[in-house]
């Protein structure tokens, strides 16, 4: 086998062309079981119906769909977020609380997020998957400014902004003459005044950008991937194919000269099932784009594919977009992932497309009608039963009038006799109950959950109402868990990864009506994606009668062993009141109850007023202090003294000294002063550790004393974190 070598473009078409063929033949096998699915919940006709006869169609179907629709909406998107981000490390708490509260300003406030996933829910429950695509999207807004008294400069320096697409610029009438400095040239003469300048008002075009994570439902018949494709995350092509319009890829970005040469759309399959999905849908690729070129429509394919394009022998993932009918590759980039998920309600194990709701009742729908039409049947023939006539003794015109109370003219009594057929609808309606009760054990749903049906509830024990209720709930949660687990949970993680490659600055976010500023740049996109849907939880009046009983022991602990027992604290009650609030259908706990966590909800510190005890233990140490200093005193005084003492003695001797040096000069004796005077010098000098005594002792009061005064002036300020703090929740 020869080694892999680097692909060209053409070599590279004929791989995606060849895959995305395989995945447009699995997607037309399967858009035969989806379009059938859908005229099932639409109530179209099956085709085999007769003049004359009952054309009517059961619709449990929709009945299931609806029922259980409302009931996954409130579970996936209650007063909890769908899924929780949890950091791998300690570092990561901080930052998982952010990002919960990012995804959720994303989905709900960017963009209309329950609306496309209600799509992508009734798309899973009707046809097989639903299906949801995320991209970041630079919106560029054309915004104009008027600016007045311009120069040539200012304008130049306008025109340089990279954002600034056009200036419109006109002489206003006024000048602007620019003062010179009065100084003289080396030639001796005085440079010329300029001349005055013209001033412009200008009209100035910038494009602002602003990034935006978009996400959509996509039609299933939209969706590609490979038959053997287990998930988007791991098959061998995935992606979203669909029609566009010359002008929707030039919008896109992409040069006309690039793509006024494309051609071809085709029959194509999924144009039948959009027909089915869409009231007043047209095939006719022709009727909208006469004398505008830029209407013609092509098909468009944005997919991601793994080829060994670079010829290493190891296979990538790679982004490429293709159009036309000869699938001209248009774009051919890395990609690190698939932006795409999809959902299922019941998975089928290693296959990316599994089984719908509207499945299990299909084939009940269709036996029900059939059963109910040929009821109706019987239900005619026995009110309006079939007439005998005798040819040429009755008057047909008569006896084709269909009025109450009509006369029927006859030559004769007995020409004529209605032919009396039974009312079979009582064998029937037994049969009916039985598939009523074969889609409910399908389904999970039924009426005594539902709370529909009085008498069932009435007559029915509270085990036996329980059993009922709990069927239902355990069949929409594990709906809603396959979601999660099947698709919600990857839809999050790229959300993340999308917000931190692209977010180029802080960014605040809303939630509850409380602002909070987040920095997805610094996230970890690794980070653990957590579902807050949980199998076996009990119904919401269970969970709550549990967290009052839990909540009823959690104060019996304060009041008994105080806030600060190892068991149970304030934080702890909090959180006990918070779920019970958010089960209770408020969103917002904050509104009844405070973030113990919230630096903003610190109580500033206060001191405690001294006890007796501690005044005296103060009073104490003051006496002990003052004691301290008076002995500190009396010992500087004493060696002052002896200082003091030591100098006079000195003086006393260099006095006497200096007389008696006199008598003997008087007598002729010589006498060496020089020597005697530095003897009294070295003599102070060795009584000079007696000042540095003197000055150590004071500069360490002096210390002491600038210690205590400090001391004082911190305690008269509030202490550092206390007040209010930035950052709402």
């Amino acid at each position: 086998m020869a080694k892999p070598k680097k692909m060209d473009i053409q070599t590279l078409t004929g791989v995606v062309r060849s895959l995305l063929r395989d995945a447009e033949d699995y997607s037309e096998e399967i858009g035969a079981f989806r379009e059938s699915a859908t005229g099932s919940y639409e109530g179209a006709k099956y085709g085999n119906e007769e003049d004359g006869r009952s054309q009517v169609v059961t619709r449990e179907v929709r009945d299931a769909v609806e029922t259980a629709k409302p009931a996954l909406m409130r579970t996936l998107f209650g007063s909890h977020a769908i899924v929780e981000y949890a950091g791998r490390g300690p570092e990561d708490v901080a930052t998982a609380k952010d990002a919960t509260v990012y995804a959720q300003h994303v989905v709900f406030n960017e963009n209309s997020g329950y609306l496309e996933f209600l799509s992508a829910v009734e798309d899973a429950l009707i046809r097989k998957t639903g299906v949801l695509k995320l991209w970041w999207e630079d919106d560029k807004t054309p915004v104009q400014t008027r600016h007045s008294n311009l120069t040539e400069e200012d304008l130049e320096l306008l025109g340089a902004d990279d954002d600034v697409v056009e200036i419109e610029a006109e002489e206003n009438g006024e000048f602007f003459a620019p003062s010179v400095p009065d100084q003289t040239t080396y030639a001796g003469t005085q440079e010329e005044t300029p001349e005055p300048v013209a001033m412009y008002d200008a009209t100035v075009t910038r494009i602002v950008t602003k990034g935006t994570l978009r996400f959509e439902a996509v039609p299933p018949e939209e969706y590609v991937i490979s038959r053997k494709g287990k998930g988007p995350a791991s098959t061998r092509l995935v992606g979203h194919r669909r029609v566009v319009t010359l002008s929707d890829l030039v919008a896109m970005g992409y040069e006309w000269d690039e793509v006024e040469d494309l051609v071809g759309v085709g029959e194509e399959d999924y144009e039948h099932e959009e027909e089915f999905r869409s009231v007043g849908f047209t095939t006719s690729h022709t009727e909208d784009d006469a004398g505008d070129p830029s209407m013609r429509e092509v098909m468009y394919a944005e997919l991601w594919v793994r080829v060994d394009f670079d010829g290493d022998g190891i296979a990538e993932l790679r982004r490429v977009c293709v159009a036309g009918s000869a699938y001209k590759v248009l774009e051919n980039e890395l990609a690190e992932y698939a932006p795409i998920v999809n959902i299922c309600p019941s998975p089928v194990a290693h296959q990316a497309i599994g089984r719908s709701l509207a499945e299990l009742v299909e084939d009940i729908q269709k036996i029900k009608t059939m059963m109910l039409r040929n009821t109706l049947d019987s239900l005619a023939n026995a009110i309006h039963p079939d007439t005998e006539a005798v040819e040429g003794q009755v008057n047909f015109d008569d006896l084709l009038n269909t009025e109450q109370g009509r006369i029927i003219r006859v030559k004769q009594p007995g020409m004529m006799r209605y032919m009396q057929q039974p009312f079979i609808g009582r064998e029937i309606f037994p049969i009916m109950q039985y598939m009523d009760t074969l889609s409910q054990a399908r389904t999970g749903m039924n009426e005594a959950a539902e709370g529909l049906n009085a008498d069932a509830l009435q007559s029915t024990s509270t085990a036996a109402i329980n059993n009922a209720t709990n069927s239902a709930l355990g069949r929409i949660e594990h709906i809603a868990r396959n979601f999660v687990e099947g698709g919600l949970k990857d839809f999050f993680k790229i959300l993340l990864r999308l917000a931190v490659e692209n977010v180029d600055r802080p960014t605040w976010v809303r939630l509850n009506n409380r602002y909070l500023q987040v920095d997805p740049r610094s996230w970890n996109i690794s980070m653990d994606v957590v579902p807050t849907v949980a199998l076996g939880e009990g119904t919401i009046e269970q969970r709550l009668m549990f967290l009052e009983k839990l909540a009823a022991k959690q104060e019996m602990i304060i009041q008994t062993a105080g806030a600060d027992n190892p068991i149970c604290g304030i934080v702890e009650y909090r959180n006990t009141l918070a779920e019970i609030t958010k089960l209770s259908g408020f969103a917002d706990v904050e509104r009844f109850l405070k973030d113990p966590e919230d630096p903003a909800n610190q109580p500033e510190e206060v001191e405690d007023e001294p006890t007796p005890e501690m005044i005296i233990a103060q009073a104490e140490a003051a006496r002990v202090t003052k004691d301290g200093e008076l002995k500190d005193r009396e010992l500087e005084l004493k060696i002052w003294e002896a200082i003091q003492k030591d100098d006079r003695e000195r003086d006393k001797f260099m006095a006497d000294a200096m007389i008696r040096m006199e008598e003997l000069k008087q007598k002729g004796h010589t006498v060496d002063i020089a020597a005697i005077k530095a003897e009294v010098e070295r003599s102070r000098e060795g009584h000079q550790h007696l000042h540095n005594m003197l000055q150590d002792a004071t500069q360490a009061r002096q210390v002491e004393a600038q210690a205590q005064q400090a001391q004082q002036q911190g305690s008269q300020q509030p202490p550092t974190g206390a007040g209010p703090a930035g950052g709402m929740q």
